[in-house]
């Protein structure tokens, strides 16, 4: 496992709500222009994968 993955494993087990919320966020960050992605990146570091 990655530790994105392990993080990720580890939130889903523990906080289900911030785990969809992560999960949620990350998907909507890959809709976005590259540019603006980097300064949501900077907004929200905690994003999954990130």
């Amino acid at each position: 496992m990655t530790p994105a993955n392990a993080e990720a494993a580890q939130l889903y087990g523990e906080d289900m709500n911030e785990y969809v919320t992560r999960v949620k966020a990350t998907v909507e960050d890959s809709w976005l222009d590259p540019k603006d992605r980097a300064r949501s990146l900077v907004a929200f570091p905690y994003r999954l994968g990130a």
